[in-house]
C-alpha cells in the first residue's frame, strides 16, 4: 500500500488525474482486503467520482462492485444492493456478460443473507446461465456451490450432495 500511497503523491504533483482515479480505486481495494472498510468506502467513492468525470463506464461498474462488495461486508445489504444495481446496469449497457454473472451472484448473496431464498435463487439462476453462456468453468463452479447451500438452508440435503 505504500506504493500505492507513493504513486498517488506524485500523480497529485502532476495533476495526472486520470490515473489517480485507478490509483483511489487500488487503494480502496486493498483497503477492502485488509477489512479497513471505512477506508476502502472513501477511496472507492473517490475512484468513481472520477471515472464519472471521465466517462470511464466499465471502471464505475467495477469501483460500484467493488463498493457493494464493502457494504456487503460490514452488512449493510441495502447499500450492498443499491451498488450492486447500479453495477449491473452498467455493466448491461456495456455487455460486459463476465461482471454480469458476477453481479448475479453478488445480489444472490446479498438476498440470501437477508433470507430471501427465491429472490436468492433467480440471481443464482441468471448468474448460473450466464456463465454457462460463457462457458466460464469458475463461474460454473461458483454457481453450483450457490445452489448447494440452497438446498442445505432448505435442508434439501440430498440435492445438496449432488
Amino acid at each position: 500500500m505504500d506504493y500505492d500511497h507513493k504513486s498517488l503523491e506524485i500523480l497529485l504533483k502532476i495533476n495526472d488525474d486520470r490515473i489517480i482515479y485507478y490509483v483511489y480505486a487500488n487503494i480502496g481495494i486493498l483497503y477492502q482486503i485488509q477489512k479497513e472498510y471505512k477506508s476502502a468506502i472513501i477511496y472507492l467513492t473517490k475512484s468513481i467520482d472520477g471515472f464519472i468525470k471521465h466517462r470511464d463506464n466499465s471502471s464505475v461498474a467495477n469501483s460500484y462492485y467493488k463498493l457493494s462488495e464493502v457494504y456487503f461486508n460490514i452488512s449493510d445489504y441495502n447499500k450492498a444492493n443499491e451498488y450492486a444495481q447500479k453495477s449491473l446496469k452498467i455493466y448491461n449497457e456495456i455487455g460486459d456478460d463476465r461482471g454480469i454473472a458476477f453481479l448475479y451472484f453478488l445480489l444472490g448473496k446479498i438476498e440470501l443473507k437477508q433470507n430471501n431464498i427465491t429472490k436468492a435463487k433467480s440471481y443464482f439462476d441468471k448468474a448460473y446461465t450466464t456463465s454457462v453462456e460463457l462457458d466460464s468453468k469458475d463461474l460454473i463452479a461458483q454457481g453450483y456451490l450457490y445452489y448447494s447451500k440452497i438446498d442445505s438452508i432448505q435442508k434439501n440435503y440430498l440435492s445438496a450432495l449432488n
